[in-house]
């Protein structure tokens, strides 16, 4: 049975992106459990990197996914091409490692 109501979380980092550079970001959002494993929602993030928006940062919406099994969480975030700040549409990934 799913859970109601939503996990809120906040989160920030950094990665290497598409155009080999150093991205941060900082953010926070909200998670809906339609099922037992599965998680839709969004976030509003802050991003910079030299890649994206001619290297000013921006603040960006991101839908977001998120698949359970036990200990581990695959998270999916999509990041739409929008002119001038993103010029390609792009897909993220990254797996949580929950320990017990």
């Amino acid at each position: 049975m799913p859970r109601q109501g939503f996990d809120w979380f906040l989160d920030g980092g950094a990665y290497r992106d598409s155009g080999r550079n150093t991205a941060v970001y900082a953010g926070g959002g909200a998670f809906w459990k339609p099922t037992e494993r599965l998680r839709l929602g969004g976030a509003l993030a802050f991003f910079q990197s030299d890649t994206y928006n001619g290297g000013d940062a921006f603040i960006a919406p991101l839908p977001l996914a998120a698949y359970e099994w036990r200990a581990l969480t695959l998270n999916l975030v999509y990041f739409p091409k929008m002119g001038g700040v993103n010029d390609i549409n792009t897909l993220g990934f990254w797996v949580t490692f929950w320990p017990k």
